[in-house]
């Protein structure tokens, strides 16, 4: 069985089942689920608050809650296969187109200076 990366403690995670089929969903679906809506009810609440300091922190927790989800997003994403192969490919590529762009970047630097 494999391992998913280090949990934030630093223990291994074994990795859960493979799901297929088109409305398999993922672990812990339900939980976020839920915790998105609880999530979204204070944040309008807040944004609805007479009191402007209510509202500043809710602008806070929103921004914070924003950025949290596209690192977990960007995180949760370098992991599948199809972004592990893209990264390989690119970097196969930049081995390979590296050197010949650093000689055009020579030669293109050379005709600006004479």
């Amino acid at each position: 069985m494999t391992t998913t990366p280090p949990t934030p403690d630093g223990q291994d995670a074994e990795a859960p089942e493979q799901r297929k089929g088109r409305y398999c969903g993922w672990t812990g679906k339900e939980r976020y689920d839920h915790g998105s809506l609880k999530l979204r009810a204070a944040l309008t609440k807040l944004a609805r608050d007479p009191d402007p300091a209510a509202r500043a922190a809710g602008a806070r927790f929103s921004d914070e809650a924003a950025e949290f989800m596209w690192e977990l997003a960007a995180r949760a994403d370098g992991q599948t296969a199809s972004s592990k192969r893209a990264g390989a490919t690119a970097a196969r590529m930049l081995a390979h187109l590296g050197p010949k762009l650093d000689e055009l970047r020579a030669a293109q630097e050379a005709r600006r200076r004479s």
